[in-house]
């Protein structure tokens, strides 16, 4: 389980969708997004089916597969909320089914993607902190990506996440120096995601950008399914 978390605005779910295009050209991906209100990540694979819904799978999680978006290039699998979910219908989930829900979709993928909430008392964020394997903490060169970092700076340590966290810096913004970043948030960056026009522009409609026009975006982003593919012990060779 691979947790993609960050303040909002900060490019978690274009992040995570990009991320999923690139996994699941080799391994069997499912995406799950924890934003119970409306669809978030499934908006970048499909226009939307409202027969498919994570409250359906929450319910009954054997049933998780009729329940599931199906990206045909990339082959990932994607649960999300839909625009005919009620909102009310968060309010009902319980942690039980939530705990349930993930059991299942660890069983069934090779790897778990979780497009989180920025708040981390979100039902599917706090226990994907606790449970992931790996959590990519996104930062933008901005006030509000600042100061998501720096009020969470206890959270991260009281919970212990911080030997499995792994700073990126999403230039997509102002071009700042990240050296001087890392030096005021005493953290280090283990990737920087070069800033993109066609990336930001894209990721308000809910497309995937071409990699021919975005080369150094999934340059970095290559690099990141090459780490996480290791991490499983199959590195793809391409």
């Amino acid at each position: 389980m691979i947790a993609i978390w960050g303040a909002r605005g900060a490019g978690k779910t274009t992040f995570t969708a990009h991320l999923a295009k690139e996994l699941g050209r080799h391994k069997k991906i499912y995406v799950l997004g924890s934003n119970l209100v409306s669809p978030s990540v499934s908006l970048y694979f499909t226009s939307g089916d409202s027969s498919k819904s994570i409250y359906k799978a929450f319910r009954d999680p054997e049933q998780v597969e009729e329940n599931t978006i199906k990206d045909k290039k990339s082959k990932a699998h994607i649960i999300d909320s839909n625009t005919s979910d009620s909102s009310l219908m968060a309010g009902f989930t319980s942690d039980n089914q939530v705990d349930n829900l993930l059991k299942k979709l660890e069983k069934s993928s090779e790897i778990l993607l979780v497009d989180c909430n920025s708040d981390h008392s979100n039902i599917i964020t706090k226990q994907v902190l606790l449970k992931s394997s790996m959590i990519y903490f996104l930062i933008k060169p901005e006030l509000e990506s600042f100061a998501f970092y720096l009020t969470n700076i206890a959270l991260i340590n009281k919970i212990n996440l911080d030997n499995n966290i792994r700073y990126i810096l999403n230039m997509s913004t102002k071009q700042l120096s990240h050296k001087l970043i890392e030096e005021e948030l005493k953290i280090k960056f283990s990737y920087i995601i070069k800033s993109n026009k066609r990336i930001k522009e894209n990721s308000l409609r809910g497309q995937i950008t071409s990699r021919n026009k975005s080369r150094k975006f999934y340059k970095t982003l290559r690099a990141i399914a090459q780490e996480i593919e290791a991490d499983l012990g199959g590195a793809s060779s391409e």
